[in-house]
């Protein structure tokens, strides 16, 4: 379930900063890892803060804190990638990388 709350998170930058519906995104994620610290329990308040690590030629990291109740639940690193209509990686579009910038924390 972890990975689904992030994947629902994630939706929200791709559709407010990038302006791009993130099913319309054509990206791929490359790798994942997660770090538990401690359980998630039904009815549960969750909060997910993402930040953008590396930007790089076709990829990026993000990385995601979940939390309840201010205390760290999990952290989420994702390598997204950027396809082109093949499914070859291409460039990150320079608009892309303007508007992720503010948001750019080594991660």
């Amino acid at each position: 379930m972890y990975i689904s709350y992030c994947e629902q998170a994630k939706a929200v930058p791709f559709e407010e900063v990038l302006t791009v519906p993130l099913t319309d995104a054509p990206t791929v994620v490359r790798s994942l890892d997660v770090e538990y610290e401690r359980a998630v329990e039904l009815g549960d308040r969750l909060t997910v803060a993402i930040d953008v690590g590396h930007l790089g030629r076709t990829s990026s990291s993000l990385k995601y804190d979940l939390a309840v109740g201010g205390e760290r639940a999990t952290i989420v690193r994702t390598t997204p990638v950027r396809l082109d209509s093949e499914g070859t990686p291409e460039p990150l579009p320079d608009s892309w990388r303007e508007r992720l910038e503010p948001y750019h924390d080594e991660v």
